[in-house]
């Protein structure tokens, strides 16, 4: 994802940051409240680690160490001129590097990221090498290890791991097979026309990948025969164990010529023929689980959904095509 900058406040800055400055020329910077700290410029908020403020926020904040801030793309026209294409949903936009020893007041219209540039140290690099492998590990994976998916939307979980990549060569190293290993990675994606592609990790990380999700759209033959190409991937990943494969009944999944309620049969050759399923092996562990219900559309417009049982024997059909190593 790339990070198109600011423009500084000679050139107009953008609308959704609003800065208020000190008797310092020294920088600018905005983040959250936090209680009474950084209510005042005679309490600022003092920043050493990296940050999370939301919108609508203000606050007095002050650090002895360079700050990169990463801001939610603004969907106002106005701030559009500023960038080469407009930001899509979820984009951050990073500004130029800032200073702030002295306290300045900050305020924020969209959702932004604070990350200090702080030299690690001796010291630092001294306690950590006594260290123990394990609890080295034990230690990155408090701030690499999450609970949803990780997918290509997951912009604060991707920050947090480029930001133990710039850290010492053991810590990339280890973050990066922490991340890949120990959280559950949503393999698709869908362009700008709604088709879908994988989203696969790096073929650096491809090693540590043990856990993936694939999203399947019912109704989609292209969707379906991704799988295949899910599955030759996986393979190559020696360390990989578990997939979960969610289907989601599409919306258009529907016939013109349905005159009344399909017997269980018929609404299986109709899905059959649209999706066209051919059986798909993996050689991991796995699960099949589904949203929605499927929906037919009669040649009057009018909608049917099948009943229970149709919806069981659908599910029972799509299962019977995937086969997982148990």
């Amino acid at each position: 994802m790339g990070f198109p900058l600011f423009q500084d406040r000679r050139e107009g800055y953008p609308d959704n940051i609003v800065l208020q400055k000190t008797s310092t020329s020294m920088g600018t910077s905005y983040v959250e409240k936090i209680g009474k700290t950084g209510l005042d410029q005679c309490n600022p908020l003092n920043l050493f680690n990296p940050f999370q403020m939301f919108p609508g926020r203000s606050l007095w904040i002050a650090s002895p160490y360079p700050i990169s801030i990463f801001s939610e793309c603004s969907p106002s026209p106005s701030y559009h001129r500023y960038l080469a294409t407009p930001p899509s949903p979820g984009t951050y936009c990073k500004t130029p590097e800032i200073y702030c020893t002295t306290p300045v007041k900050v305020q924020v219209r969209t959702k932004t990221w604070l990350f200090p540039h702080r030299d690690l140290g001796p010291a630092f690099a001294n306690g950590w090498n006594k260290l123990p492998t394990e609890i080295k590990l034990h230690i990155l994976s408090q701030n690499l290890r999450f609970h949803d998916c990780i997918g290509e939307s997951s912009d604060e979980e991707y920050k947090m791991l480029r930001h133990h990549l710039r850290m010492t060569p053991e810590i990339a190293a280890f973050s990066k097979e922490i991340f890949y290993s120990r959280n559950s990675m949503n393999l698709t994606k869908y362009d700008s026309w709604d088709i879908m592609y994988l989203n696969i990790p790096p073929q650096s990380a491809t090693p540590f990948l043990s856990r993936a999700q694939v999203t399947v759209r019912l109704g989609r033959s292209r969707d379906w025969h991704v799988l295949f190409a899910c599955s030759r991937i996986l393979r190559k990943c020696p360390n990989f164990q578990y997939l979960s494969i969610v289907f989601q009944w599409a919306k258009d999944v529907y016939i013109e010529d349905l005159m009344e309620d399909y017997p269980k049969e018929k609404w299986i050759s109709v899905l059959e023929a649209r999706i066209k399923p051919e059986n798909v092996d993996f050689w991991c562990k796995g699960e099949v689980s589904f949203k929605g219900n499927p929906v037919l559309e009669r040649f009057d417009g009018e909608w049917v959904a099948p009943d229970d049982k149709v919806i069981d024997t659908l599910e029972a059909f799509i299962k019977g095509k995937i086969s997982f190593d148990h």
